[in-house]
């Protein structure tokens, strides 16, 4: 196997020696204690140390103690922190949003971003075909809902994604979901919905928190997983800095129930603990600095990924008629680079933008059979981004205006190379360029209707072209309106109504419209952009802070042109290609209920129910709506008998929903329920106080859930973190 680097400048393939491969198993608790060690000696020596003669005291990233319940999943909007994208001022009218509380991922031992949102209402979190996390919103489609941190996209422009699991949790400070009509802020692309998440580098400076504090993470699980972080915050009275790694690596995906998988894997898959091929690494680093100004602040942080990860095959498929993955990553790369300012110009007047740059690298290993004995075909993908978005946004007695403009440039370099008969790959080769530029253009207009009673009203261009195809057939250029409105009423100091409805726009990207994934899909020429109609209907009531919340939310959506797959057959073997359903339908309700039984014992209900039909084709036939579960329900019982002590129990359970099989027969997947539990305890008097340790266990039944037919999530898995805050 040859294993190498793609020269961008020389266009030549240089090669490097083979990949180290993980230390042996026996070798396991000295190698967990080197590292342990390690994370103490980076945050006390590369960061306190050099920082501890800067004059400060005060509040650290990560308190280690918590006073009373709060909320662990969903809760009332409250502007704790600077919000970089879409800010939500008093006169705004906005639909209410999903925030994802810390208590939630300390819950849930999240270690990524699809850990943090995997148990939200309305959310889907699935493992796809290449290996990545992807997240749907209310039944969307994995490139319909855009990803946001700091305020800048993390989507990869190419392929429209981005793999959840790769992104780092400890990145994150707060995370809110976005469904329905998004704000025009986001752009193209959040067609139903949107992820946007904050760093720490956007919570409050106070001046009674200045100060300077670190935290160092070890946590061991099912799989061979090891994961170790180490972070710090220094805080100033006019400056916040913040920085954190992290280093993550795994064996492979427990295997679930054997006896439930047996007919969606293969044999000897059923006969190991471990889904085969599923082993990763990857190492994060992300830093940052928030300069406050007397007339707004400007902030600039930095964001890099690398890794290396092993995808599962289908186990569904027959590789002597079916065109299987078997497919390695050896290189995933990401290097994002943010800046963000808010300026106030004039009193009524104010500034806000973000810039953006992304670098993204990988290289795809395929093989013929699953020994993964000799790679065949490899492909190198090289991608740079630039992008900004400006908001300027004027306060008037009787009304305030925003003006938006978004534009994003992206350029896709492929390389793809095949092993000669009976010899090496070719050196070097001719790449494939690509490029799409997309861009948006709105205005919106916040107009209070009474005392009670605000609306939002947006009307805007988006726009897409693709100059560079790499040697297909150009598609022309696309361009479409889109528009919204919403009308919040406050009748009573606890009680809100919230009425959303319009337009959004996502376009197809380079891959869907040029993309071949090495000989798996054949092009469409006459792709169109995606159309969506929504309209929600929110109605919360929380009393206030400790007292119970609840939240119904009835919606109705309209998809036109929804981009979907197909099965085609050339030359007598099967092929996929991308096109236009005629539309998609859904209509849904989403409930939450938080129950404060006692000072120490809460209950949260989460539920969701969703109904999705696509519209008939040409022939009078209406296509299935696969890998859509019709109904989730989340129950979450947090009892917290002490400061120190902290015990959770979950119930998930969710429909099975219906695939399509390798001859495009739908398939019902299999219901599942899961379990899921979590005890915390905090030590104190330790060298380093305080000090928790949490245990988890996800998945105690060891149940099969089969989000998509021959790809099974996660069996069982039990945890254990330590962390230390200094």
């Amino acid at each position: 196997m040859i294993k190498g680097t793609f020269d961008q400048k020389n266009q030549v393939l240089k090669k490097v020696p083979p990949m180290k491969s993980q230390n042996p198993a026996a070798h396991q608790g000295r190698r967990l204690l080197h590292r342990w060690e390690g994370l103490k000696a980076f945050v006390m020596g590369a960061i306190i140390l050099p920082l501890s003669s800067i004059q400060a005291t005060a509040e650290g990233m990560v308190s280690g103690k918590m006073s009373g319940i709060t909320s662990e999943a969903v809760t009332v909007y409250q502007l704790e922190e600077i919000t970089v994208t879409a800010p939500r001022t008093e006169r705004r009218a906005l639909q209410p949003a999903t925030i994802i509380s810390k208590d939630h991922a300390r819950a849930q031992s999240a270690l990524n971003v699809a850990d943090l949102v995997y148990h939200s209402p309305s959310v889907g979190v699935r493992v796809n075909s290449r290996g990545e996390t992807v997240l749907r919103i209310r039944g969307s489609e994995e490139r319909q809902t855009a990803i946001f941190l700091d305020g800048a996209p993390l989507v990869v422009p190419w392929d429209g994604r981005v793999d959840l699991s790769l992104l780092p949790s400890h990145a994150v400070a707060s995370t809110e979901l976005v469904k329905s009509v998004a704000p025009v802020e986001y752009g193209a692309g959040a067609i139903l919905g949107a992820l946007d998440m904050a760093s720490p580098l956007y919570q409050n400076i106070q001046p009674e928190n200045t100060g300077l504090k670190g935290q160092a993470a070890l946590q061991v699980a099912s799989g061979g997983q090891e994961n170790y972080t180490a972070s710090m915050r220094y805080q100033g009275a006019e400056r916040l800095f913040f920085a954190t790694v992290a280093d993550y690596h795994q064996q492979g995906i427990p295997l679930p129930n054997r006896q439930q998988a047996v007919d969606y894997i293969p044999e000897t898959v059923n006969q190991k603990s471990l889904i085969p091929n599923t082993a990763r690494s990857h190492q994060s680093l992300f830093t940052g600095v928030r300069q406050q100004l007397s007339s707004g602040w400007i902030g600039l942080s930095l964001l890099h990924i690398d890794g290396d990860k092993q995808i599962a095959a289908a186990g569904h498929l027959n590789p002597d008629v079916d065109t299987v993955r078997y497919w390695r990553y050896p290189k995933w790369q990401m290097t994002q680079l943010t800046g963000n300012a808010a300026l106030s110009l004039w009193a009524d007047t104010m500034l806000r933008t973000v810039v953006w740059s992304q670098n993204f690298n990988q290289t795809i290993h395929r093989f013929n059979t699953d020994a993964y004995a000799q790679v065949t075909d490899r492909q190198y993908d090289d991608d740079q981004t630039w992008g900004g978005r400006i908001i300027l946004e004027h306060k008037r007695p009787k009304a305030d205006f925003r003006m938006i403009a978004s534009l994003q440039t992206s350029r896709h370099r492929q390389l793809d190379q095949s092993r000669e008969v009976g010899g090496d790959f070719p050196d070097g080769g001719d790449s494939s360029l690509f490029r799409q530029t997309t861009g948006s253009l709105a205005l919106e207009m916040d107009v209070p209707l009474g005392h009670k009673l605000k609306s939002s009203w947006a009307v805007g261009y988006d726009f897409s072209k693709t100059p560079l195809t790499g040697g297909r057939p150009r598609q022309k250029n696309l361009g479409a309106a889109v528009a919204s409105g919403a009308v919040a009423y406050q009748a009573h100091s606890n009680v809100s109504l919230t009425l959303t409805a319009g337009q959004r726009t996502r376009f197809p990207t380079m891959r869907e419209l040029y993309g071949m994934a090495i000989g798996q899909f054949i092009l469409n020429p006459d792709l169109k952009p995606e159309k969506a109609r929504l309209i929600d209907l929110s109605l919360q009531w929380q009393r206030q802070k400790g007292q119970p919340l609840f939240s119904l939310t009835p919606w109705y959506s309209d998809v036109k042109n929804s981009l979907s797959l197909r099965r085609v057959i050339v030359n007598g073997h099967a092929f996929r290609q991308r096109y236009n359903l005629r539309g998609i339908k859904g209509y849904g309700v989403d409930f939450t209920a938080q129950i404060p039984v006692t000072e120490q014992f809460e209950i949260t209900a989460d539920f969701t129910a969703q109904h999705l039909r696509a519209g008939r084709g040409a022939s009078g036939v209406r296509q299935p709506i696969i890998q859509r579960p019709s109904t989730r329900v989340f129950l979450s019982a947090h009892y917290k008998p002490s400061e120190q002590l902290s015990l959770r129990a979950d119930v998930d359970y969710q429909s099975g929903g219906l695939d399509e099989d390798a001859l495009g027969r739908a398939v019902h997947l299999p219901h599942s329920t899961l379990i899921n539990l979590n005890a915390s305890y905090t030590l104190s008097g330790t060298r380093f106080t305080p000090v928790t340790i949490g245990v988890s266990v996800q998945n105690l039944g060891n149940v099969l859930r089969l989000p998509q037919l021959g790809l099974p999530d996660a069996g069982r898995q039990i945890s254990v973190t330590i962390k230390s805050v200094f």
